[in-house]
């Protein structure tokens, strides 16, 4: 299957359901190859044999059947096509375009890619209609590869299925793709990684959920306590054995990322070095330069963090993703950190844009349970473009 872009989701049962369909993104596609997208998972209630899908146009080489299976071969001289399709359940219909940009026969097809990395926060069960959440947001950014945390249980899968995409689905962190898994990577705990097959190329993808306890930054700014215990308290949170034995493991994906470009997502459960410097003290507890290993380590392997690639200065560019809802702790103000990375390694690879990403303005817990924004974690989107 190629590269599927799909714009918003819907939901038949609502009278709101227009509002979720500003349009459909099915991917790049090349002359003559065949194309094939699914956007019948879209649906609540996927698989209900009372859904119907069907297209507007019946002279487009792209073809719509009733289960929402998108197919055609491009002729030689199309251009990019939009269908406008319909789907229809009891009574109520709704309408979408799908747009297929299509390339010439030696066109490359995949140059850039979008990267999230994406807390889930247990699934997303904190928040009502979770699942229809967390799949306008993913479908709107035309995302292409995600690294979850905290979707033990099957999450990983379910938001795959739903996309039409590929995945890898661990105990608690997994990984999803529109594009091809060519091979599942041996990896240490807390951490899983795949190769993923582009247009004749390949990536290698890690991601990663640290330890959570204890949590340095309320140890310094709650707990008063030294450098040295901190550090101390990092390894017994699990967090500095666990970057090592992840860098330990990823030596051979590191060494020949010019050749096969390398990314590592994850809740590193921990702020980086890059952010608590001097001159951010005061937004610190007046901590000024930390060595956090979970991402001295990184860098030290020669991984770059793509937000710090584009915004260099912490002081005015914080990119804080620890907590959008979580402002509060025990009547004291919550630390604000970035705890959430995307890296990259390779030659080939050029950071375009990196941002923190919520969707609208997340009411603070205990008060969240209906959010738009279905996480209490910011996500992190990295935007890259791929030379040859």
């Amino acid at each position: 299957m190629g590269a599927i872009r799909k714009g918003n989701c819907f939901h038949l049962a609502r009278k709101a359901a227009q509002r979720y369909l500003q349009g459909i993104f099915a991917g790049e596609w090349r002359i003559p190859f065949l194309f094939t997208a699914n956007v019948g998972n879209l649906v609540n209630r996927a698989g209900d044999p009372k859904t119907y899908f069907s297209a507007a146009e019946q002279d487009s080489w792209a073809k719509v059947d009733g289960n929402g299976i998108i197919s055609g071969i491009p002729p030689a001289d199309a251009s990019d096509t939009t269908i406008h399709v319909q789907v229809e359940n009891g009574g109520v219909a709704v309408k979408f375009q799908v747009r297929i940009p299509v390339r010439k026969r030696l066109e490359p097809l995949v140059n850039k890619l979008r990267v999230l990395s994406f807390n889930l926060w247990v699934g997303g069960q904190p928040v009502n209609n979770y699942h229809e959440k967390q799949i306008r947001f993913l479908a709107q950014e035309n995302i292409d590869i995600v690294g979850l945390q905290e979707t033990t249980g099957g999450h990983g899968i379910r938001l795959a299925r739903a996309l039409g995409w590929h995945s890898w689905q661990g105990r608690d962190v997994s990984i999803i793709t529109r594009y091809p898994i060519a091979e599942v990577l041996e990896t240490p705990v807390r951490s899983g990684a795949v190769r993923i097959s582009l247009d004749g190329s390949d990536i290698v993808f890690w991601n990663c959920h640290l330890g959570y306890d204890p949590y340095g930054p309320y140890d310094f700014c709650f707990s008063h306590m030294s450098f040295s215990e901190v550090m101390r308290r990092e390894a017994q949170s699990g967090r500095t054995p666990q970057i090592t034995a992840i860098m330990e493991s990823m030596k051979g994906s590191i060494a020949n990322a010019d050749n096969v470009p390398l990314f590592f997502t994850g809740d590193f459960n921990a702020p980086s070095h890059l952010d608590w410097i001097d001159a951010t003290r005061d937004q610190h507890c007046g901590t000024g330069y930390t060595e956090w290993p979970t991402s001295k380590y990184p860098a030290d392997a020669g991984l770059v963090d793509a937000y710090r690639a584009v915004h260099p200065d912490p002081v005015s560019e914080p990119g804080n993703t620890w907590s959008p809802i979580y402002l509060v702790n025990e009547g004291r103000k919550e630390p604000m950190d970035r705890i959430d990375f995307v890296y990259h390694k390779s030659r080939k690879l050029t950071v375009e844009s990196s941002k923190p990403l919520v969707v609208g303005k997340p009411t603070p817990q205990p008060d969240h349970a209906d959010n738009e924004w279905p996480s209490d974690h910011k996500s992190v989107l990295a935007v890259y473009s791929i030379a040859p």
